[in-house]
């Protein structure tokens, strides 16, 4: 009696944990966010619902929110890290950008997927300058492609060439849902050409080890 009893409790633990997970992957999540970069401080805040707002997370003036039916059930300062120097492996890493841009249409296919898969609808207007000239001009170089990434992007760019600048605002709106986006990345997964991809963009933004040729 005992042995069939654990059982039984077992089994139906089984399946509430199965339950909860369908639940998890077939229900959506929602992402609101809105911010950018004004004289050199960041602001913004975000938005994270699921099941169309029953469970939600919301991050405002450095505090994280919980909410569960639309009441505030936890709240959670999040210290805001300190503004750092530029340093030499950080220069490394932007000269390194030129390797990658080798790569650059290679990887939009997988891009407009992902956007696709996410319902995703990002506008980003900004207004950019680096410290030296042939970087802005390196910059631009790397935005290029964006412009073929689809119409959930709307880019608005302005670059400055005799200051440095940065100066961003965007507004980002999603619509996840777990499996769909889990399949997805479990095709880059065993996907030769997006591994290969995905290792040489870590290579090339790793200034402490070199470069790896990947053909």
């Amino acid at each position: 009696m005992v042995g069939e009893l654990v059982l039984t409790v077992l089994l139906w633990l089984l399946a509430v944990l199965g339950v909860l997970l369908a639940v998890l992957l077939l229900l959506p999540f929602r992402l609101r966010a809105d911010g950018g970069v004004h004289e050199g401080q960041f602001f913004g805040d975000a938005r994270l619902q699921w099941a169309w707002g029953l469970v939600g997370l919301r991050y405002e003036q450095g505090a994280l929110a919980v909410r569960v039916l639309g009441v505030r059930v936890g709240r959670v300062r999040v210290a805001s890290s300190k503004r750092r120097k530029p340093s030499k492996k950080n220069k490394a890493k932007r000269m390194n950008l030129r390797e990658w841009l080798k790569k650059g249409p290679n990887y939009l296919p997988w891009i407009r997927r992902l956007a696709k898969a996410l319902k995703l609808e990002l506008a980003i207007d900004a207004e950019l300058g680096l410290d030296d000239p042939s970087h802005t001009a390196l910059l631009q170089q790397l935005l290029q492609p964006l412009s073929l990434l689809g119409p959930w992007l709307r880019l608005r760019l302005r670059l400055d060439y005799l200051d440095e600048k940065i100066e961003i605002a965007a507004n980002l709106r999603a619509r996840v849902w777990i499996i769909q986006v889990s399949m997805l990345l479990m095709g880059m997964l065993v996907n030769t050409q997006a591994r290969r991809l995905l290792t040489y963009f870590r290579a090339v933004t790793t200034p402490e080890s070199p470069v790896r040729r990947i053909s």
